[in-house]
């Protein structure tokens, strides 16, 4: 957010709407805290969300590296479907 608008730096043309919907949380940060902070805050949740869902087999190493991929693939625009 910048000066109270939602902008969205993560890929060319982007806006809120591609996103809006399905913001689960928000919170501010400071640049600096782009890296390890946020790894570890998103870690915290994925540790909370296997807890709750107990009958999810995966480790949170196994969820870290599936997050990864999905992020990757997502970059590269590569569908479910293909």
């Amino acid at each position: 957010m910048v000066d109270g608008e939602i902008i969205d730096c993560t890929k060319q043309n982007s806006s809120k709407e591609d996103f809006i919907a399905d913001l689960l949380e928000e919170i501010e940060i400071e640049p600096k805290q782009i890296t390890n902070f946020k790894v570890s805050y998103h870690q915290a949740i994925l540790k909370n969300w296997l807890l709750q869902n107990p009958d999810i087999s995966f480790s949170l190493a196994d969820m870290w590296i599936i997050r990864e991929k999905c992020i990757a693939d997502l970059s590269l625009g590569v569908n479910a479907g293909n």
